[in-house]
């Protein structure tokens, strides 16, 4: 609070001293109640329609200068973006969302027939669950926009899991978790039933190791394996 005083008082002293007028030369009181008084009158002459001061406490005791109609402006288009991009429920739009972006920021690889999507289980849900987590719901969003503006045939959707429990939970659960992934995409995005291919693998087919070479448990392994692989063809 002292740091915000001193920084009015030098403000309200600099508008003074660009203020007064009627003298060649301006020196500044000795008494420091004085020039306050001085300032204030100064202020007052200047009318409403003066800068308007933001002040904020730093260390230099510096003010900074902003019109409330620059900082309006950033506000509006803060918010303008962000309802750009999204939904009445908070998720992203899927009509709003460049293709590229949404390429770039999954990861996408690109094939000369189609874009292939590796998703990490752990993004899509909770653990050993299948229902859709409401963090992924941008994610999912992303992949949505890719479908309907690149796809040009059924969408291959796969489940992985790691080695943990045994061979027909693991099948299950991967099946369950690819057509969850489908059905996320019919119900919340229009897309038909018919644009899928659904399959489920299990821990059959992993992309690391699940333990390490002296057989303890490998996390990072395991995490990796668990995912979904999207395959959306444009040819």
């Amino acid at each position: 609070m002292k740091k915000l005083f001193v920084c009015l008082g030098i403000t309200i002293l600099f508008i003074a001293i660009t203020q007064i007028s009627g003298a060649n030369e301006w020196k500044a009181p000795e008494d420091f109640e004085q020039a306050q008084e001085e300032a204030e009158q100064a202020v007052q002459r200047t009318g409403s329609n003066g800068p308007k001061i933001i002040m904020v406490e730093t260390d230099s005791a510096v003010p900074i200068e902003a019109t409330s109609v620059d900082v309006l402006s950033r506000k509006e288009n803060i918010q303008k973006h962000e309802k750009d991009i999204r939904g009445g429920t908070g998720e992203l739009d899927i009509h709003a969302v460049p293709l590229e972006r949404a390429i770039s920021e999954l990861g996408a690889k690109t094939t000369d027939t189609a874009i292939i999507i590796n998703l990490k289980s752990d993004v899509l849900f909770d653990f050993d669950k299948w229902n859709i987590k409401k963090e992924a719901l941008s994610t999912l969003a992303k992949v949505a926009v890719i479908i309907k503006k690149k796809g040009k045939g059924p969408t291959l959707v796969e489940g992985y899991t790691d080695s943990m429990g045994s061979l027909e939970y693991n099948q299950k659960l991967s099946e369950r978790r690819a057509e969850a992934v489908k059905s996320w995409f019919v119900k919340r995005y229009g897309l038909k039933p018919e644009m899928f291919i659904v399959k489920g693998y299990g821990e059959t087919k992993p992309i690391a190791p699940n333990t390490n070479k002296d057989g303890s448990d490998n996390p990072a392994g395991r995490a990796r394996n668990r995912r979904v692989t999207i395959t959306i063809p444009f040819k």
